[in-house]
């Protein structure tokens, strides 16, 4: 059987693993921005280099 401290450790535990899954998800979503802005610069830059 919990006990009252078993309860708070394991919601504890919970807040934990939103907390890291919330996280995960925001890099994810900075990863995919990054990765947009990267193709932009990287457009830009050839785009300079060619002279157009």
């Amino acid at each position: 059987m919990l006990s009252a401290g078993d309860k708070k450790n394991t919601q504890g535990n919970k807040d934990v693993v939103e907390v890291r899954r919330d996280y995960l998800e925001e890099v994810k979503r900075l990863e995919k921005e990054l990765t947009i802005v990267h193709r932009k610069i990287r457009k830009l830059y050839n785009q300079l280099k060619s002279g157009k």
